[in-house]
């Protein structure tokens, strides 16, 4: 990956590149942690910055999705990055966000589950 395709300040759990080379997806793998007003909304900012096709959240639980939506509608200073917010009832994977740095939030169990499936399929 070239240097220059990626934010200076940033660092990413991991992308996905076009033929080109340019970021296309983004994705952060958060843990539930006692700064995340601060270190959420910051992560969203990288996750954003290149302006990717997908920005991708994956947490351990859905509760801990809960407290990422959470913190970014709910910034200490500044403004909310994503304005939508659900009750606790639906899953994340049912969340329709379509946001610079958020477009999904999955918990790593339906992620590996949805995996396993496309291997087994393919």
């Amino acid at each position: 990956m070239r240097s220059s395709q990626i934010h200076r300040d940033s660092r990413y759990d991991a992308v996905g590149l076009d033929t080109e080379g340019k970021i296309v997806v983004t994705l952060e793998a958060e843990r539930a942690n006692n700064d995340r007003y601060r270190a959420v909304p910051e992560d969203y900012d990288a996750l954003a910055a290149p302006e990717p096709e997908a920005a991708i959240w994956v947490v351990k639980t859905g509760a801990v999705g809960h407290e990422v939506l959470t913190a970014l509608n709910r910034l200490a200073d500044g403004e909310p990055r994503v304005a939508k917010t659900y009750d606790e009832n639906p899953p994340p994977s049912q969340w329709l966000i379509d946001e610079p740095g958020f477009t999904e939030l999955r918990t790593a169990g339906t992620l590996l589950r949805d995996l396993d499936l496309r291997h087994a399929d393919g």
